[in-house]
């Protein structure tokens, strides 16, 4: 009796019928074998949902990947030195803690505090920055004091703020004239509004709650709106003084797929303009709005910079931006999660874009 022939795709073993594959299990087999398969190359053609050709821009640089392994690096932000001379990168390995990367992708320092998932910062002075983060471990909010005079950030663990949520998940930050907000969210649609005073002593202030999960979330203090991304529906606009919201885009309109992640603002060094950014997760691209209008303006893909070896990103989780004058950087940067970071294969990491490769596509509108 002739034994079935077995053939290998990554790391799944197939077994083909003697004499080779009939045709209709030709089409089966290639399923299969590309449901196993990450091929990034076919992101950059995939159109967007309203038909047309999503443009690319080209990561400059990326981080070392976390130490974590699988479904790890989540949200970033960027903490920018008084001088303007040095930046760092502060990202979540969500099933370790905190790591400080250099603009060149190079980690400095990591915290190992939980499982923490989104982070945000302010600053309080010319080199010193309040960081927040939602940890899943020990539910609550976790605070690091960071400063960044000497030549590396030093970086305290201070005394964390306790939630009642069951999953702290989304987070956002923001500094007003009477102290700072910390926003957080739980899986099951609610979030949290918390001041944060001098101290660091923690109070809830309100809740809000939407129908399903939400994740990203951003504040624009100057217009007193919370914008928050409800995963499988789109993103809010919340006004902080009464409360109300507006659904400013929606799933299936022709910009976002399904999970709505990532959210921040752009806030140009000179002027009023600001944009909002949001990973559109579900086709691998993002979109931009300009504030405060919430209009929509363009969309991109971040693919990949053969010149600096550089793969593109995709499947982004958290995104975090930065308008200040860093070194290569003029315009400041995007930095954007790689759900995939397949050239070479190795653990997730972030992907670092020149804001001038998007604002070359804002300028064309």
């Amino acid at each position: 009796m002739t034994q079935p022939a077995h053939r290998i795709s990554g790391n799944t073993v197939t077994t083909a019928p003697p004499g080779g594959l009939r045709p209709a299990a030709l089409l089966l087999f290639a399923m299969l074998v590309s449901a196993c398969q990450f091929n990034e190359a076919l992101l950059y053609v995939e159109p967007s949902p309203s038909g047309e050709a999503i443009p690319m821009v080209r990561p400059a640089a990326e981080t070392a990947p976390v130490v974590s392994k699988e479904d790890a690096a989540d949200d970033a932000v960027v903490l920018v030195a008084a001088n303007g001379k040095a930046a760092w990168i502060a990202g979540a390995d969500k099933k370790f803690g905190l790591r400080m990367y250099t603009l060149e992708g190079d980690e400095v320092s990591n915290f190992s505090v939980g499982r923490i998932n989104n982070i945000d910062a302010v600053r309080l002075g010319a080199d010193r920055y309040l960081l927040a983060a939602s940890n899943r471990t020990s539910k609550a909010i976790e605070l690091f004091s960071v400063t960044l005079a000497g030549g590396e950030p030093e970086v305290q663990i201070e005394p964390s703020i306790a939630l009642t949520l069951a999953e702290p998940y989304g987070l956002c930050m923001a500094a007003f004239d009477d102290g700072v907000r910390v926003f957080v969210g739980d899986k099951d649609g609610r979030v949290e509004q918390w001041r944060v005073d001098a101290d660091l002593n923690g109070t809830l202030e309100r809740n809000f709650a939407f129908d399903s999960q939400t994740e990203g979330c951003v504040v624009d203090s100057r217009a007193g709106a919370l914008y928050v991304g409800e995963e499988t529906l789109g993103i809010w606009a919340v006004d902080l003084d009464s409360g109300t919201r507006r659904l400013v885009d929606r799933v299936g309109d022709g910009r976002l797929v399904a999970d709505v992640e990532g959210l921040d603002i752009y806030r140009a060094a000179s002027g009023e303009t600001r944009y909002l950014l949001a990973s559109s997760q579900g086709n691998n691209a993002y979109a931009v709005y300009a504030l405060p209008s919430v209009t929509p303006l363009a969309q991109f893909r971040i693919g990949p910079n053969d010149e600096s070896g550089v793969d593109g990103a995709s499947e982004t989780d958290g995104i975090a931006l930065s308008s200040a004058a860093l070194p290569g950087y003029p315009r400041g940067i995007l930095v954007a999660q790689d759900g995939h970071n397949v050239s070479p294969p190795e653990n997730q990491n972030f992907k670092i874009v020149d804001w001038r490769e998007i604002e070359k596509l804002l300028l064309l509108r």
